[in-house]
């Protein structure tokens, strides 16, 4: 009797070795799949990644095309482009069609403002704290912000008083963050260097807001320059979206300026990651 209760135990022991043995083997391939499913989403990042900066280098090279038939349009149009079972859509805004945070005419800040959705009085604020912002003066406009006014809101950077130097400083502009900045963004510019619009590359939903705030035939009759101005066309905004099968999903956004040096032939002023549910003009329009 004492045989079988000693081969009883062991038994046991040899069940529980082996359920813990198990145990570890699920573990280890339990980790072994995790450790697969994110090694293979990284490499479709990636090869996303890489489809979308391909095709910012596609889009220069359209604006470059020496045909003007075949060159690629700066209006925010969609190219779309095929890459195996991957696709890849892009789309060219002219800096010249934005509002600049820095040359650009109150009103043509007002009319960006109106356009991504502020009310006219709200406008008329933000527009006003714009201008007080790239100032140089720490005197205050009647519906701006200067320094007592961002200390009053708890903010003790205060206004920039000096040019904008990127598009994302405008979140410093008191009132101008958060959700207000992302409707904002795509109609202003810190590389159109005019003061109007180029009517010929603006989104309709600007030029719409424009005519509304300045005086009648300002537009269609031209002026001097304080609505209406002609870009230089040389900056653009490039935004190129890759999609995979799977719905892996990756977007480039870029500001490419065209030089004249051969040996040189653009310059990257931005580059980023754009976001997935960018409020662009279209939209807005």
């Amino acid at each position: 009797m004492p045989g079988n209760g000693q081969r009883g135990v062991a038994l046991v022991a040899v069940l529980w070795g082996a359920l813990l043995m198990a145990g570890i083997a699920a573990g280890v391939n339990g980790g072994a799949r995790t450790e697969i499913r994110l090694a293979r989403n990284a490499v479709l990042n990636a090869k996303a990644e890489a489809l979308a900066d391909a095709g910012v280098h596609r889009a220069v090279a359209g604006l470059r095309d020496p045909d003007p038939e075949l060159q690629w349009h700066a209006d925010g149009r969609p190219y779309r482009m095929s890459f195996g079972d991957a696709a890849v859509v892009v789309s060219i805004r002219d800096e010249g069609g934005k509002a600049d945070l820095n040359t650009g005419a109150e009103e043509v800040l007002l009319a960006a403002l109106i356009a991504a959705g502020s009310p006219t009085a709200e406008a008329v604020a933000l527009a006003a704290a714009i201008a007080d912002w790239r100032d140089p003066d720490g005197e205050r406009s009647p519906r701006g912000a200067e320094d007592p006014d961002y200390a009053a809101a708890g903010r003790i950077e205060g206004a920039g008083d000096r040019p904008f130097e990127a598009v994302e400083e405008l979140r410093s502009v008191l009132g101008l963050g958060g959700e207000r900045y992302r409707r904002l963004r795509p109609f202003i510019t810190v590389s159109g260097h005019q003061r109007g619009l180029d009517p010929t590359v603006a989104p309709p939903a600007l030029l719409e807001a424009l005519g509304a705030v300045v005086p009648p035939g300002s537009i269609d009759g031209g002026s001097d320059g304080r609505f209406v101005s002609h870009s230089a066309r040389r900056a653009f905004t490039l935004r190129s979206e890759a999609s995979l099968p799977d719905g892996t999903r990756f977007i480039r956004e870029a500001i490419v300026y065209l030089t004249r040096d051969p040996t040189r032939p653009f310059v990257m002023l931005a580059w980023r990651q754009g976001a997935l549910d960018p409020m662009g003009p279209e939209a807005a329009r």
